[in-house]
């Protein structure tokens, strides 16, 4: 990004052509859906099944939606006719239009949000240079020195992603694009269908899902269910022929640089390494709510951010020599650890059997959660039928009490 380039302009054309991809091809999978028979669907795939092909006027606002156009986010086709016709707002008794509250001020965050990151860019970018690894000096820097820097150059580098989809949300929001519903704790409207990144809970992400969960939200939908559960074969489980298919296509997808492939396949040598810990280490230290220690939650974070920031080295350098490069003077340490995870958790962590009765624990946990939501909801029925009885009941008594007093 070439913030001090004056009146220079240079435009690269392939941004949006990454997004149309996404929705042409997502469009294409609806209108497959829509052809097939429900009962062979899952929920999402009834949820966004075209029946028919729409109008032309509508195709093309669908495809060149110009807030989400440059960068995205990308998005279902049946969402954005919900949105264009308002009946995700229309009071399905009264049929009138219930504009949800919130939608500037969602969209002002969003903005702030863009602008920090902007800031950040601006003041870190001319210190933090990625090219930087690729010097004599960082060479000579020890072990430590070299890998810390590459965890502040992936850090200052997700700056300008930040910014410009946060900016691309704020649009979407301000265009009333991006409802959500509404929070079930606070009751309040949410305006993040449209966002593409969650920062906060990237940065505090403690595995490599939770991080895949939180960026480039509408690109990883894309591949979840365009790709990841359309290669799963009827009636099967995804595993990890599935996971590296589907990295091959977002890697495929991002272009033909070698640094790409080298992301992404370590990415999913990383996911998988990381569902066998979930799979053969966490059960061992989680308690009877599923909950972990604080410690173990704190070393999922350092091991997944730092790992990812060294893996995310090849997706910022693109080359195959400069990325192997830079591994190579780490000595690989965040591959072989992965190797290992995935070689050994298994054998010295083998899945534990659980009992009888902790099965019937388990089942019967979210009965009792289910159960305990209806008794907090009927108790609260109760008290607003007895508030409204006593009320009409003390109405009657004062209407009594006027009568008498008329009457002497």
């Amino acid at each position: 990004m070439s913030i001090h380039d004056y009146r220079g302009y240079r435009l690269d054309h392939t941004g949006p052509q990454m997004i149309l991809t996404m929705k042409l091809t997502s469009w294409a999978f609806n209108v497959y859906d829509g052809r097939r028979n429900r009962k062979d669907l899952s929920r999402y795939q009834q949820e966004h099944a075209v029946p028919a092909f729409p109008p032309l006027l509508s195709y093309l606002s669908y495809v060149f939606f110009f807030p989400a156009l440059l960068v995205g986010p990308s998005f279902e086709y049946m969402d954005y006719i919900r949105f264009i016709e308002l009946s995700q707002f229309r009071d399905p008794k009264t049929g009138k239009i219930n504009w949800p509250a919130g939608r500037v001020k969602a969209a002002m965050q969003s903005f702030l949000f863009a602008l920090v990151s902007l800031g950040a860019l601006a003041f870190v970018g001319p210190k933090i240079n990625v090219l930087w690894t690729l010097s004599p000096a960082w060479n000579s820097l020890p072990w430590i020195g070299r890998f810390a820097y590459v965890q502040l150059a992936a850090f200052a580098a997700r700056f300008k992603y930040y910014a410009v989809w946060k900016m691309a949300e704020g649009a979407c929001v301000l265009a009333g694009f991006g409802y959500n519903g509404q929070d079930p704790q606070t009751g309040a409207s949410r305006w993040d269908a449209s966002s593409n990144i969650n920062i906060l809970a990237y940065e505090a992400g403690e595995s490599v899902k939770a991080l895949a969960d939180n960026w480039n939200i509408g690109t990883n939908k894309w591949l979840k269910y365009s790709v990841y559960f359309r290669v799963v074969s009827p009636g099967q489980k995804p595993g990890p022929l599935e996971t590296f298919a589907t990295f091959g296509v977002s890697a495929f997808w991002h272009g033909f640089y070698p640094g790409y492939y080298l992301m992404f396949a370590s990415s999913a040598m990383a996911l998988t390494a990381g569902k066998l810990l979930r799979t053969h280490l966490r059960p061992r230290f989680a308690n009877t709510t599923g909950k972990t220690p604080l410690w173990y939650n704190l070393m999922g974070l350092l091991l997944t951010q730092s790992t990812i920031n060294y893996m995310s080295m090849s997706f910022l350098l693109l080359s195959f020599t400069d990325s192997i490069h830079v591994w190579r003077h780490l000595y690989f340490v965040p591959h072989i650890g992965i190797l290992l995870v995935t070689l050994l958790t298994p054998v010295l962590f083998p899945v534990k059997r659980k009992s009888k009765k902790e099965k019937e624990d388990q089942a019967a946990q979210p009965l009792l959660q289910e159960a305990e939501k209806v008794k907090e909801i009927a108790q609260g029925v109760i008290e607003e039928v007895a508030t409204t009885a006593l009320s009409a009941s003390t109405d009657r008594l004062d209407s009594a009490s006027k009568q008498k007093i008329k009457a002497l």
